[in-house]
């Protein structure tokens, strides 16, 4: 899940998103120079914002975003920042209102939308002490995941990447690495990749623990 790796701060997936609109268009759009430019504006806000944590960086970066937007080259990574960077200013109000704009197209994967939606949905609840409300959305977006897998003949890193952090809002450590000990079995090619979904939502939870 691209935009919530980026949601923890990954730098990768931002230079990852860079190379894609810089390398794999062809210039169709008449002002696609100008959306590349403030999609490079807006990633370099955001590489910075992780240095020193001035969020008008991040509001500088949602200005560029917005005009990165308008050329359909550019609007998909476009979309995944955009998110992105609503979650780290914590407007999550904004970010389920934004993603219930768009369409499934606007998704790398159909699943993505009503992922993301009752994702903003359940950290919305959160920030105003409402548990219970986060808990239920939280189940939704773990739902929505669950049946994208179930549907799918090929092990999804991705989708299985969504669902273990998603679930991590709501479950235990230990519940997630007994979960997930159970897909090592039935998926033993995939330990690695499992290995480190659990050292990722270990650390995150750790740092968080501290923070607190």
């Amino acid at each position: 899940m691209k935009h919530l790796n980026f949601i923890k701060g990954s730098k990768t997936l931002l230079f990852y998103f860079l190379y894609v609109i810089v390398n794999g268009c062809n210039g169709q759009s008449k002002d696609l120079g100008n959306c590349k430019l403030h999609y490079r504006k807006a990633t370099a806000n955001i590489n910075t914002y992780y240095q020193n944590k001035d969020t008008s960086l991040l509001k500088n970066a949602l200005g560029d975003v917005e005009l990165s937007l308008e050329c359909p080259e550019t609007k998909k990574a476009s979309i995944e920042i955009k998110i992105g960077i609503l979650s780290l200013l914590k407007e999550y109000s904004n970010a389920y209102r934004y993603i219930d704009s768009l369409k499934d197209s606007d998704f790398k994967l159909k699943y993505k939308k009503m992922m993301d939606y009752n994702y903003f949905l359940a950290l919305d609840r959160e920030s105003k002490s409402d548990t219970i409300g986060r808990n239920k959305f939280i189940d939704s977006a773990k739902k929505i995941i669950q049946n994208y897998i179930n549907g799918e003949s090929k092990f999804d890193e991705e989708a299985y990447y969504d669902l273990f952090y998603i679930s991590s809002r709501s479950e235990s450590q230990q519940q997630i690495d007994k979960e997930i000990d159970i897909l090592k079995k039935k998926y033993p090619s995939n330990g690695q990749f499992l290995d480190g979904i659990q050292s990722t939502i270990s650390d995150t939870n750790k740092k968080s623990v501290s923070i607190n």
